[in-house]
């Protein structure tokens, strides 16, 4: 019977466990036309290890922040690191009209929900909620 279940054990662990499918995501940032800037969708549910893909299609200049509210130190520098030409705590470059950015959704980071945002726009309060499974 102890045969048995260390045998059962021991091919449960050799099965393949299921990846999580990685995906890129496409943002718009606009400018609103009362004056408002967005980010499109502003909603995104997403797996460690995606891409979002920033555009500038309007309303330049742009620059993406990481909000560090709640975040322990470890997933604070894990975006850190995440972020591509960083040049600040949690903030990306300047980005001009047709511009991409792309930042890739820290491995290391648990589930939970992060806001992106636009520094220049951050009055408009038009964040990015991702929710990371």
């Amino acid at each position: 019977m102890k045969l048995l279940a260390i045998t059962a054990a021991v091919l449960i662990a050799l099965l393949p466990r299921p990846v999580p499918v990685v995906r890129s995501h496409s943002i718009a940032l606009t400018g609103g036309t009362n004056g408002g800037h967005e980010m499109s969708p502003d909603h995104l549910t997403v797996n460690p290890g995606d891409t979002l893909a920033f555009h500038v299609e309007s309303g330049a200049p742009h620059a993406l922040g990481v909000d560090p509210e709640g975040m322990t130190p470890a997933i604070h520098e894990a975006w850190n690191v995440a972020l591509p030409r960083r040049v600040g705590d949690l903030r990306g470059p300047l980005m001009r009209q047709n511009d991409s950015y792309q930042i890739v959704v820290p491995r290391s980071v648990p589930k939970g929900k992060y806001r992106i945002f636009c520094l220049p726009h951050r009055a408009y309060d038009e964040d990015l909620e991702l929710e990371v499974k």
